[in-house]
């Protein structure tokens, strides 16, 4: 999954917009290894990305397991975000009435 995922991001546009358009405003203008500043930085934000959302993810995996050996709180947690849902919708409509 983790290949499957730096693959998408390698093919997504919209992330080298980013890199293209955020990172080069961290290079100084007269630097002698410009490019190589650049993928340390890269590098630099992908690393810490990866610390940041590694531990979410395998949070993520922990929270599906525990909700599949429990079903009944996969219901509930159905119902609440229904509920909530629909309590943003009427507030919603609420709004725009009023």
């Amino acid at each position: 999954m983790f290949f499957d995922g730096a693959l998408s991001n390698i093919c997504n546009p919209k992330i080298a917009i980013f890199y293209v358009a955020f990172l080069p405003q961290f290079v100084a203008p007269g630097a002698k290894h410009a490019t190589l500043s650049l993928f340390a930085l890269g590098l630099a934000f992908a690393v810490l990305a990866l610390l940041v959302k590694g531990p979410i993810g395998f949070g993520a995996a922990a929270l599906s397991g525990w909700l599949r050996a429990h079903p009944r709180s996969l219901v509930w947690l159905f119902r609440t975000s229904g509920v909530v849902l629909i309590g943003l919708a009427l507030q919603l409509a609420l709004r725009h009435l009023g």
